[in-house]
């Protein structure tokens, strides 16, 4: 869609039912309270069954077999429609639900897989009764899965009224980059987000940012009050983008406590994959599917998640003794950052790998890497101190004579879906994980470094000898003494400015978090 358009999904349209009834699982889980029990025809065969409906699952008993009951669970739902009319069972009214289990299939990693039922209601002469009772379903599985616990008095509330209401349907303001990474996030949203959000009853506008600012300009003017969340299909630099335009609104202490969805579109997806790991806890990642991403957004809860304020550093000729170097002061504007700021190696490799942008993130910085690695920049000449966790001013000076590889002060556990830098990080830990390479590291060590990224454990101190170092902290300063490496990337971004022959800045942790949608 273009600026301005709407989409409203339609969750009572008269449509057949779905014929997609692929196998739910069959174990059994605890026994809970049955809240709700009645007869069904299945779709599209037209036999009978059983449907339980209890806070955590439904139960599918088919009538006259010997099967083992069926299990669909509430998790795994995003959505539940009324639906009329069909041409193989007698029944006129469905209840159609949507879910997303998690799935490996032949040749490929577990990921959610799009899974559909419909269970038509018994016919009734009075139609509306019929329909009333497709109703009462649909009211009570979406009560569940909003996140409520329907007890057995809520029920016979349902059951008693005469009008079944709807549960309040929200409206996300989405925003799709088309030209993002290799261009995959318009196919991610018109292929997938879009009929999520149909199936979950979720109104949606969409914005297709045509420029660079686009949707920073955009969310620093519109009202966010009549939307429920943001939603952002690109990669990290819109997120970058959205964040920064959301903290200069006049109403920012408000606005940027909306709640951030992410559907990866980019090249990078570094908080996608952070979330993904909050939500799943191992890594490799199972890959990024778009219906693992997009569920995220439907069926996530806000949580909060770490900011990091950077600022701008001058320096001047007075030396001061707070172990930080030359006495510096910072320019009033701050730019906010989701991921953090890198310098050194993975900076160069960030920005040089544009021009194979075509190629895909994952490809094209190998390639990158690769030959960054085995022709090795070595940074000498920049200053890097920080301030550790707890009380205290005094900057801590980190050695710095044999020069820098990399510097990385980060706030997620991972820098792209397949590199993990840490994975005892979490999406509110408070705190900056700097981690350093000294210029005196080995190519050998350089590779070992690469192979822990995609690995269970990824970079931790230590992994590859005290030449690859990592620390929390609360502040992080890095400040060029000599001509150095001007590029200092904030959220992938470059960071525009120089001092002393390259960029110098503060980093720390912002006393402000905005929020994301996540399952974790």
């Amino acid at each position: 869609m273009n600026e301005g358009d709407h989409a409203t999904s339609n969750g009572g349209s008269s449509a057949q039912p779905s014929s997609s009834q692929p196998a739910a699982t069959s174990s059994p889980p605890a026994q809970l309270e049955v809240l709700m029990e009645q007869e069904f025809v299945l779709y599209p065969k037209s036999t009978s069954a059983t449907l339980q409906l209890t806070n955590d699952y439904i139960k599918i008993t088919k009538s006259k077999s010997k099967s083992a009951a069926k299990y669909i669970y509430l998790d795994d739902v995003i959505g539940c429609h009324v639906l009329e009319g069909n041409t193989t069972t007698p029944s006129k009214h469905f209840i159609c639900v949507f879910y997303y289990p998690m799935k490996k299939k032949l040749f490929s990693t577990t990921t959610r897989h799009r899974c559909t039922r419909s269970f038509g209601i018994q016919c009734n002469p009075q139609a509306q009764e019929n329909e009333r009772q497709a109703n009462k379903w649909k009211l009570a599985i979406k009560l569940i899965i909003s996140g409520k616990k329907l007890t057995a008095n809520d029920v016979d509330e349902i059951n008693r009224s005469s009008q079944v209401s709807e549960v309040r349907r929200r409206n996300f303001l989405v925003y799709v980059n088309p030209f993002s990474g290799s261009k995959c996030a318009d196919v991610m949203y018109k292929d997938h987000l879009k009929k999520l959000l149909a199936e979950a009853e979720i109104d949606h506008k969409c914005i297709k940012t045509e420029k660079h600012g686009h949707a920073h300009d955009h969310v620093k003017e519109v009202d966010l009050t009549v939307y429920d969340a943001i939603i952002i299909v690109s990669g990290d630099g819109l997120i970058h983008e959205v964040i920064n335009g959301l903290m200069q609104r006049a109403d920012w202490s408000t606005a940027i406590r909306t709640p951030i969805g992410v559907v990866p579109g980019g090249s990078g997806n570094a908080l996608a994959a952070a979330i993904a790991y909050a939500s799943f806890g191992r890594h490799p990642l199972a890959a990024l599917s778009p219906h693992t991403a997009a569920f995220e957004v439907v069926r996530g809860r806000p949580k909060p998640i770490d900011m990091m304020e950077v600022k701008l550093l001058k320096r001047n000729n007075d030396h001061d003794d707070d172990g930080g170097g030359d006495h510096v002061t910072t320019n009033d504007d701050v730019i906010y950052s989701i991921l953090g700021a890198v310098h050194g190696i993975i900076a160069d490799v960030d920005i040089e790998s544009e021009k194979l942008r075509v190629v895909g993130g994952d490809l094209r910085s190998a390639i990158f890497g690769i030959w960054r690695t085995i022709n090795l920049r070595r940074y000498r000449g920049v200053e890097l101190s920080y301030l550790p966790l707890g009380g205290g001013t005094k900057w801590v000076r980190v050695a710095g004579e044999h020069g820098f590889v990399s510097i990385k002060a980060l706030l997620l556990s991972h820098l792209a879906t397949n590199a993990m830098v840490s994975g005892d990080v979490t999406l509110h830990d408070e705190c900056i994980r700097l981690t350093w390479i000294r210029g005196d590291v080995t190519h050998a060590e350089l590779m070992t470094m690469w192979g822990g990224m995609g690995a269970e454990s990824g970079i931790s101190a230590g992994v590859v000898g005290p030449k690859i170092s990592s620390v929390r902290c609360r502040q992080v300063r890095i400040l060029p003494r000599e001509h150095s490496s001007p590029l200092v990337t904030i959220d992938g971004e470059v960071l525009e400015g120089a001092a002393g022959g390259g960029v110098a800045v503060v980093c720390r942790i912002s006393d402000v978090s905005p929020r994301v949608l996540t399952t974790s």
